[in-house]
C-alpha cells in the first residue's frame, strides 16, 4: 500500500537506488512492484514530500507481461531485486521473470508517469545455462 514513510506497506524491499533528482527507488520484492520516494524536482507539494508511491507493477499481483512499453502501473513484475539508475532510466532485475526491465518517464518532464520495457531476457521465460547444461 502506498503511504508516507511510516505507513506504506513494503514487503521484503530488496534494492534501493538514488536517481539524479534525489528520488529513492525501491524494489518491493514480495509485493512485485517498484516504489518511489520523491526527489527534489517533485517536492513542490509539501504534503507529499515523504509519500512512497507505486510507480511500476501491480502490488501483490505477480506476472510477466510488460505490454511492450506499457504504462508502469499496467506492467507486471515477479520478485524484482537489484535496481540502479543510469542513462535517464531505472533498470531492474526482474528476478523470477528472468529479465532486465527499464523504467523511463513517459514524458521527459514527468515525475509520475512511467513506462516499463523489457531490455534483456524474455519476461516469464527461463533461459538456459551459458555452458549449455
Amino acid at each position: 500500500k502506498d503511504g508516507d514513510r511510516r505507513t506504506c506497506e513494503l514487503n521484503c524491499p530488496s534494492g534501493i537506488a538514488l536517481d539524479p533528482n534525489d528520488a529513492v527507488w525501491i524494489t518491493d520484492r514480495q509485493n512485485h512492484c517498484i516504489r518511489r520516494l520523491p526527489g527534489k524536482e517533485d517536492r513542490l507539494d509539501p504534503s507529499r514530500e515523504d509519500w512512497i508511491t507505486t510507480t511500476a507493477g501491480q502490488a501483490k499481483r505477480p506476472g510477466a507481461n510488460d505490454y511492450n512499453k506499457s504504462p508502469g502501473l499496467r506492467a507486471f513484475f515477479r520478485e524484482p531485486g537489484g535496481i540502479c539508475c543510469a542513462f535517464g532510466a531505472v533498470y531492474v532485475s526482474d528476478r523470477d521473470n528472468h529479465a532486465i526491465r527499464s523504467i523511463t518517464p513517459m514524458d521527459p518532464a514527468s515525475t509520475t508517469n512511467f513506462q516499463v520495457t523489457t531490455v534483456a531476457g524474455d519476461a516469464g521465460k527461463e533461459g538456459g545455462n551459458a555452458s549449455g547444461w
